[in-house]
């Protein structure tokens, strides 16, 4: 998988589970990830793709949750705030040629300290569960 539709996949997930507090749960972007790529991130995924959005300045960790960046909400408003329909490939394509302009003049390594392995496992394991729970 590309690494800039990686990072927008996941930035995509974080911007559609953003809650009324302003911040990501991990297993709410699990959801939305799936739900847009019908696949389930794995943790190399979610590390690279949040080290990037970091980078990038898209994202940062603050209390262990993801935040979005004023930078990055002010192009998501910019390019979206007036369509009417939204489609979720159109936007993660969006991102991620949006990654790509920005990604050459910016630090393409930062230390990941949200989560661990272990936190991103039992994450998409609770999400799991919610949904064999529902079948």
């Amino acid at each position: 998988m590309e690494d800039d539709f990686k990072s927008a996949w996941l930035m995509y997930s974080i911007v559609h589970s953003e809650n009324e507090d302003k911040y990501s749960k991990l297993t709410d972007i699990i959801a939305v990830a799936d739900y847009a790529n019908h696949a389930i991130m794995t943790f190399s995924e979610f590390k690279e793709g949040l080290t990037a959005l970091e980078n990038l300045g898209f994202v940062s960790i603050k209390d262990n949750k993801i935040v979005i960046s004023d930078l990055f909400k002010d192009w998501w408003i910019s390019k979206f705030s007036n369509k009417k329909r939204l489609y979720v490939q159109k936007e993660i394509s969006d991102i991620s040629k949006y990654i790509s302009k920005l990604k050459s003049s910016l630090i393409e390594k930062a230390e990941l300290t949200l989560s661990s392995e272990s936190d991103f496992k039992n994450a998409v394991d609770e999400y799991l569960d919610k949904m064999n729970s529902i079948k």
